[in-house]
């Protein structure tokens, strides 16, 4: 399971990751926490869309992945607020790593192209997805 943003291509931003065998349970406050993050969003920033501004390629070691960088303080803002109300919904997250914005685009091969170099996206939606219980999509 993941909380991320769902991009028109396929591809998404990940704002959370989370454990491969979630239960139905962890499932529900994952999208409770993010409801209660969205409108929280709404209400202080007052702000109705996040802008996600794309970057250049780079590459995580070890595991091979190349990603697209994402620059976005408000992205960065809704991810920390998030994490708070995840604590408070008692669902764990993956803090293996220090949180990057950034979209994923191929493992181990360098992609010929990058398809968000020099692209800038206004976001209006946030997901929960699971594998085994689905999407569930919240607009912020």
């Amino acid at each position: 399971m993941y909380i991320g943003i769902l991009l028109p291509d396929g591809k998404h931003c990940t704002l959370t990751f989370h454990d491969h065998n979630e239960t139905e349970g962890q499932y529900i406050k994952a999208v409770a926490a993010l409801a209660v993050t969205a409108a929280q969003w709404h209400e202080l920033i007052k702000a109705p869309t996040i802008p996600l501004e794309f970057g250049k390629l780079n590459i995580f070691e070890p595991s091979g992945a190349w990603h697209t960088e994402v620059f976005s303080p408000m992205l960065m803002n809704f991810q920390q607020r998030l994490t708070i109300q995840l604590d408070a919904f008692e669902v764990s997250y993956s803090t293996d790593f220090e949180y990057k914005p950034h979209v994923t685009l191929t493992y181990f091969k360098k992609p010929k192209v990058n398809p968000y170099e020099d692209l800038t996206l206004w976001i209006k939606n946030v997901s929960v997805v699971s594998n085994e219980f689905g999407t569930t999509t919240i607009k912020i």
